[in-house]
């Protein structure tokens, strides 16, 4: 009984673990993309900006 009762939360965290790790990276992942997007974006209208006052 006891014997279960402590592979069974360590069988729960092994199953945990990586899924937290790949919602964490997939969380990350997509926080760059939308980052980097939105710099690509600030920085064409900037320069479309510059080119229509110039």
């Amino acid at each position: 009984m006891n014997r279960t009762q402590t592979t069974f939360p360590r069988r729960i965290s092994g199953i945990h673990a990586p899924a937290s790790r790949v919602t964490l990276t997939a969380a990350l992942l997509g926080a760059t993309v939308l980052s980097t997007s939105f710099l690509v974006i600030l920085a064409a209208f900037k320069l479309a900006l510059w080119v229509w006052a110039g």
